[in-house]
C-alpha cells in the first residue's frame, strides 16, 4: 500500500481538486476496497438528503466513462422513476466466493441474489436510494455491488432488475455503441475518451436491431442450475426472471 507520505500527498491533491471544482464529497472514511459498500451507502444518504429532485442515480467507478445524454434518453427517461428499478449488467445467482480478493466473510448463503456488476456501473431509481438511506444497520459485505444485491433481496421492495448489454468493462470507449464503459482506464485514456465522446444519432435510435435492455434469462437460469448440481449446495433459490424490455414497451411492467 502507499506510504504515509504518499497518502498525505494524495490527500492534498484531492483537497486541491475539491476546492477548485467543488464536485467531490468526502465520506470521511478510510480508503480501501472493503470500504466500497460503506461509500455506496453514504452516497445514497447524501443524495437523498441534499438532492430532493434527483430521480435516478448512476454509480460508476473513477476508471469509467459515461455517455450521459444517451443513457438519459435510452434508460432513465424510459422507466418509471417512482418504482424501484436497478439497471446494469445484472448477475443472477452467482456462487459466493470463499477465498481470494472477493472472499465473502458475512454472507452465509452459497449463491448471491441478483446484483449489478460494479466494474460496468449501474443505475438505481429514487425509491431504492430512499429506502437504503433510512437503513442504519446494514451489513457491509465484500463488495458494493454484491452488497446492493443482498440489501435489496432482504428488503420489502419489489425490485425490477433490468439487464443492459450496453454497460461494458472492455474499455472500448471510442465505439459509441456503449453507454457506460469501464474499466481500469487511466487518466490519459479517459481524456482521450472524452475528446472522442459522441452521443447516439437518430439513425442509431431508429435501428430496430438495438435491444437496449435484454438478457437471455433462460440460458442464464440453465447455467445457474447446472452449476448448482455440480456443487454440494443443491439448487439455488433463483429469483424471478430479469426484465426483458425495449424503450418502446418499458413502461408496461
Amino acid at each position: 500500500g502507499p506510504t504515509s507520505n504518499e497518502s498525505s500527498s494524495m490527500q492534498n491533491e484531492l483537497l486541491r481538486e475539491s476546492s477548485r471544482y467543488r464536485d467531490m464529497i468526502d465520506s470521511i472514511h478510510p480508503e480501501s476496497y472493503i470500504s466500497l459498500p460503506f461509500k455506496l451507502h453514504f452516497a445514497y444518504r447524501w443524495i437523498v438528503q441534499h438532492m430532493p429532485r434527483v430521480r435516478w442515480i448512476l454509480k460508476a467507478d473513477d476508471d469509467c466513462v459515461v455517455r450521459v445524454a444517451t443513457i438519459k434518453r435510452s434508460l432513465l427517461d424510459t422507466y418509471n422513476h417512482e418504482r424501484p428499478v436497478v439497471l446494469g449488467k445484472i448477475n443472477p445467482s452467482s456462487k459466493v466466493s470463499r477465498k481470494g480478493k472477493w472472499r465473502e466473510f458475512h454472507y452465509e448463503k452459497p449463491f448471491y441474489p441478483y446484483w449489478p456488476q460494479g466494474s460496468r456501473g449501474h443505475v438505481v431509481s429514487r425509491p431504492i436510494a430512499d429506502y437504503l438511506s433510512k437503513q442504519h444497520n446494514l451489513t457491509y459485505y465484500q463488495g458494493e455491488d454484491t452488497s446492493l444485491g443482498i440489501w435489496l433481496d432482504e428488503s420489502p421492495l419489489k425490485v425490477t432488475w433490468v439487464h443492459s448489454l450496453y454497460f461494458q468493462n472492455h474499455g472500448r470507449c471510442k465505439e459509441n455503441e456503449w453507454l457506460v464503459i469501464g474499466h481500469k482506464l487511466g487518466a490519459d485514456e479517459i481524456r482521450t475518451c472524452h475528446q472522442a465522446m459522441d452521443e447516439w444519432g437518430e439513425d442509431q435510435w431508429e435501428d430496430p436491431a438495438r435491444r437496449l435492455f435484454y438478457i437471455e434469462t433462460r440460458q442464464q437460469r440453465r447455467g445457474a442450475m447446472a452449476a448448482a448440481k455440480q456443487s454440494n449446495f443443491g439448487v439455488p433459490d433463483i429469483p424471478p426472471e430479469l426484465t426483458e424490455s425495449r424503450p418502446d414497451d418499458a413502461l408496461q411492467f
